[in-house]
């Protein structure tokens, strides 16, 4: 087991920002200013508060696929310790950083498509293997029965599927689908995550 010495800790300044979640349309406050820790009893409190979070099983390290330096909070929190002067604004882009990825649900949006696309496959095989007949309706057009082929698996479809297997809640299911309906028109999608 990992034991971690915080002994030689300091803490010398402290700045608060409030960071909403851009789902749910919440702000985000930025401070402009640090906070003032004058007692050494708060300074105590605030150092038991912070570094009780880390425990051996929970220890994370920055990463980036390609190059560490590419991590914008690893080069953000880099600057802050190689130079002080910057802390406030450095953290204000951390903040902002950090706001802009609770928009993101944690699978990207083109990966739900593609899922519900592999899933559509998956669903056609089955009833191919089973042979089960796709549904005969009535074309007034022509007047004929002809077999109606479902259509493929939506996101929203896989929204509601998640919910309905109690995998997301309600709350989850309106935030998850108020963000596809404004990523899909912002990228200008059809229902399926394909381009329109």
């Amino acid at each position: 087991m990992i034991a971690f010495d915080f002994d030689q800790v300091e803490l010398s300044e402290l700045i608060t920002h409030h960071i909403g979640n851009k789902l749910r349309e919440e702000n985000v406050t930025l401070s402009n200013e640090t906070s003032a820790i004058n007692e050494d009893e708060t300074l105590e409190y605030l150092l038991k508060y912070f570094l009780s979070q880390f425990k051996p099983v929970d220890f994370y390290n920055f990463t980036h696929s390609v190059n560490l330096e590419m991590n914008e909070v690893y080069t953000l929190a880099k600057k802050i310790f190689a130079d002080n002067s910057v802390f406030i604004p450095e953290s204000k882009n951390i903040a902002k950083l950090l706001y802009e990825s609770s928009s993101h649900p944690q699978m990207p949006w083109e990966e739900c498509a593609a899922l519900c696309q592999r899933m559509t496959v998956f669903r056609e095989s089955i009833w191919k293997s089973r042979d089960i007949k796709p549904v005969r309706a009535w074309c007034p057009n022509c007047k004929e029965y002809h077999e109606s082929r479902p259509p493929d698996i939506s996101i929203r479809s896989m929204l509601f599927t998640l919910r309905k297997l109690k995998v997301i809640d309600d709350k989850a299911l309106k935030e998850l689908d108020k963000a596809w309906k404004k990523y899909r028109k912002a990228s200008n999608l059809d229902a399926y995550g394909k381009p329109s």
